[in-house]
């Protein structure tokens, strides 16, 4: 629920979210154990275009704009 408030999640309802648990350790060991899984990750890998956020200018504001935060009860 704190992850939809603060914008992180999308506002859905809480049944539609999954807990996948270690994704990418299951993952890892697909890999390691199963050539056909190998073969489809080089596919996909070929395909992917890396993006690095923290260097746009723009990107810090963006994000903090983009989450919403609860004002501190400290402040």
């Amino acid at each position: 629920d704190s992850a939809i408030t603060i914008g992180l999640d999308p506002p859905l309802p809480r049944e539609r979210f999954v807990q996948v648990g270690n994704a990418a350790g299951m993952g890892a060991k697909r890999l390691l154990i199963n050539r056909h899984e190998r073969d489809r990750a080089r596919v996909i890998v070929q395909r992917l275009h890396y993006v690095e956020l923290t260097n746009h200018p723009d990107f810090a504001d963006r994000f903090s704009q983009g989450i919403r935060l609860l004002p501190d009860p400290w402040d």
